[in-house]
């Protein structure tokens, strides 16, 4: 699923998880080497001296055994992946070895049909062993939107065992902020930080 906001929520997963003081060594790996964003925004974070981020290109199935190796070397090391497409060996490796999946869509009809192709793949994946954890996130969403209503219609796939993660409105600060190597808290949004918290809540849980 392309332009549906994955970098802009990892990136900003990133920068409110090392703002919490929590010890731990975050590094993240880009996959879509076509569009290397997530480089591209952690270049620029770094440039303007808001905190030092590791970001390494994954080229291969076989590079993701680097994430292996980091995540293994200290149970206090967290590493984020930036997946490109569907169609790619490497986001189908990347998801099986994952512990949590955030997987921010569009609400059209085109997303949530491309949406229910990478269901199946992660549903494959658990076939296979994997355990991860997954969380929708509808992204793109419109001043007016409901995060109710829009829960309510993602009901099928929450029963079905994914979790409903955040919604995310279309706010501007997500595309600004990330100029500056920002997150949208940095970048005083509160509204757009209070979004994107609870996913942050996810994975502080997790390290506990």
């Amino acid at each position: 699923m392309g332009l549906t906001g994955k970098t802009t929520v990892l990136t900003n997963l990133v920068v409110d998880l090392i703002r919490s003081d929590l010890p731990m060594k975050v590094k993240v790996f880009d996959t879509d080497l076509e569009n290397t964003a997530s480089m591209d925004f952690f270049d620029a974070r770094n440039e303007n001296k808001n905190g030092f981020v590791y970001c390494e290109p994954i080229k291969s199935v076989k590079d993701l055994s680097e994430v292996i190796a980091f995540t293994e070397k200290d149970d206090k090391n967290v590493a984020f992946i930036d997946v490109a497409g569907l169609d790619s060996d490497i986001t189908a490796s990347a998801v099986a070895i994952a512990d949590l999946l955030f997987i921010p869509f569009r609400m059209s009809s085109k997303d949530l049909k491309a949406l229910g192709a990478f269901v199946d793949s992660i549903n494959e994946a658990k076939e296979n062993g994997a355990t991860m954890e997954s969380y929708l996130v509808p992204n793109f969403l419109y001043a007016n939107s409901k995060p109710s209503k829009i829960k309510n219609q993602l009901s099928p796939l929450i029963e079905s065992g994914f979790n409903y993660g955040t919604a995310l409105k279309n706010r501007n600060s997500y595309i600004d902020s990330a100029d500056f190597g920002k997150s949208v808290t940095e970048y005083g949004d509160i509204k757009a930080g209070a979004e994107i918290r609870p996913l942050v809540e996810v994975i502080l849980e997790r390290l506990k």
